[in-house]
């Protein structure tokens, strides 16, 4: 609710809001089994590429975890610059020099906490309807000491719901996210350029079709297999 009244932009806030949402699509999309083949093709071009060099020791798992680290900052490097370009684009398309670069940066990475958040929930619900049964098994053998106090230690895992219809929740959630980002984007840009509707029109178009962007690869990301990753990366 703060996002839609006039705030005091922070550069320390806009990096937090930026990396909330990075690592939002970092945590999926270190779960899906793309990443998982792009990383036995680094890992295999390190390794037997010897380009660890003496560092080989160091990179842990045969490789892994210095595989894993360098596609984990290309996650945070790679968003970050290409929102830069959108900020560059917005400041192209206002038609304004009185605004910069910086300040756009600034103001509209608050505006993609919306997006962020719900895929968060999005992604999270899969894991809440899909494995609330083990809380069944928890609740009659919380210590894992072999007791059966409700008789519901070794029930079945099963679907709270059917994946279909948690798929529409998760559609639901992206879009609300996606329709709430783009009404504080243009809240935003009606602030910064102080009610030049021309400028803040404009601006708010280029934030649209990057929030678009940004809503897509939330979908996508949702509608892959997913596999959990184990203590050896």
């Amino acid at each position: 609710a703060d996002l839609l009244y006039p705030h005091r932009a922070k550069i320390d806030e806009a990096y937090m809001a930026i990396l909330v949402f990075i690592v939002s699509a970092f945590h999926g999309a270190a779960m899906i089994p793309l990443w998982k083949s792009w990383e036995g093709a680094l890992r295999g071009w390190l390794v037997d590429g010897d380009l660890l060099g003496t560092g080989a020791f160091f990179a842990g798992s045969n490789g892994g975890v210095a595989t894993f680290t360098s596609m984990m900052l290309g996650c945070i490097v790679g968003p970050g610059l290409v929102y830069l370009l959108l900020c560059g684009a917005m400041h192209l398309a206002s038609g304004r020099r009185d605004v910069g670069v910086r300040k756009l940066f600034v103001r509209f990475a608050y505006t993609l906490l919306p997006i962020a958040l719900f895929y968060h929930l999005a992604h999270n619900a899969t894991h809440v309807f899909w494995e609330w049964s083990k809380l069944r098994r928890l609740i009659s053998d919380p210590l894992g000491w072999g007791t059966d106090f409700f008789g519901t230690a070794r029930a079945p895992l099963s679907a709270l719901w059917a994946p279909e219809t948690i798929w529409y929740l998760q559609v639901a959630l992206v879009v609300i996210g996606h329709a709430y980002g783009i009404f504080v984007a243009q809240r935003e840009a009606f602030r910064v350029y102080d009610g030049d509707r021309k400028a803040s029109f404009r601006v708010h178009l280029v934030m649209i079709v990057g929030m678009v962007a940004m809503s897509m690869l939330s979908l996508w990301l949702l509608a892959q297999p997913m596999y959990m990753r184990t203590a050896d990366i």
